[in-house]
């Protein structure tokens, strides 16, 4: 199936939880088409595409790895804009084994880089993370000059990708545009991740556990928020946009206390559920993304509360059972 340059987005890692809603609604919204190069580890997720005819001749699911440096370059030819979101995104396997995230979030994006650079891209979205910050230094704002320190080696690969790619803007003019969001929830989330987790794990009665007491904070964004950013940008003359770091969050924080409390009372459950337990990893205590940047340049900011994104999620899953629950 060949694609028109023009009108054709790749997607890395597009058949993740961001890439999945972010494909779903490309579709609906524009006219674009869609090369997903996924490396296809879990077969089931291409399921969560649409099959009616919004999709018809217009997705293109490649299975593969960012480090096929050949096949990369193939996908290049076809495409008008890049969004490269594959990455190793497992935090706490990166603190014992450091070597799979390196790989695939240092080199994959060298390699993708590269590839962009060779074929003229008209934009490269790298999807970096709020996590190469750190934690917040009191007295600074977290916004985009914070100071980076990771805390883990999950958060010090993604450092390196954003820094590659910044460099290849300021050594070559690629157009490249780095995303910084912070901690994203939505539809299609697997269920190892914190809301998802929560939510699942309550509606089967069972208790959700706290990790130091749920006093770590978080800032939360609903999927649709990152989505709007997303589209904006692809649609977005690459002068205005090129060399642009943005973060994406709410503003606001929440204790991991609050949100399970919230989520226990929309649900309906009895406290006993939410259990306390101890962590000795080091994790990011009290984040709040500061998003001025991008409402500046593009006038994008968030749309959705904390409580109206967890209405739409809690009712995604509880509609959604047979998608998270096994037999």
């Amino acid at each position: 199936m060949g694609f028109s340059k023009q009108h054709n987005v790749l997607i890395t890692g597009g058949l993740g939880f961001i890439g999945t809603n972010l494909i779903r609604r490309l579709l609906k919204t524009t006219s674009f088409t869609i090369t997903i190069l996924d490396k296809l580890s879990d077969p089931k997720k291409s399921h969560n595409l649409p099959s009616d005819k919004t999709t018809k001749g217009r997705v293109k699911i490649v299975g593969g790895d960012v480090l096929k440096k050949k096949l990369v370059e193939s996908l290049f030819q076809d495409a008008y804009a890049i969004v490269h979101m594959a990455a190793n995104t497992n935090t706490f396997n990166s603190t014992t084994s450091a070597l799979p995230a390196m790989r695939t979030n240092v080199i994959g994006t060298t390699i993708m880089l590269e590839a962009a650079l060779k074929n003229q891209a008209e934009k490269f979205i790298l999807f970096s993370s709020s996590g190469v910050y750190g934690n917040k230094i009191k007295g600074i704002p977290m916004d985009e000059n914070h100071p980076l320190i990771p805390v883990n080696p999950y958060g010090a690969s993604k450092l390196a990708a954003d820094r590659i790619a910044y460099s290849f803007f300021l050594t070559n003019k690629l157009p490249v545009v780095i995303l910084r969001p912070f901690n994203v929830y939505g539809p299609y989330q697997s269920t190892n991740k914190m809301i998802p987790l929560f939510i699942t794990r309550l509606i089967k009665n069972l208790p959700i556990y706290l990790n130091h007491g749920g006093k770590q904070k978080r800032d939360w964004l609903y999927v649709e928020d990152l989505l709007n950013a997303v589209e904006t940008i692809i649609k977005t003359p690459k002068k205005k946009v090129a060399g642009e770091i943005f973060n994406l969050g709410s503003g606001k924080t929440n204790t991991i206390a609050q949100t399970a409390k919230l989520i226990l009372k929309k649900l309906h459950k009895n406290r006993d559920l939410i259990q306390i337990s101890k962590s000795s990893q080091p994790e990011v205590l009290g984040n709040v993304g500061i998003s001025k940047r991008i409402k500046q340049v593009l006038g994008w900011k968030p749309q959705y509360t904390l409580d109206a994104g967890l209405n739409k999620i809690i009712n995604w899953y509880l509609n959604n059972r047979s998608w998270w629950d096994s037999p």
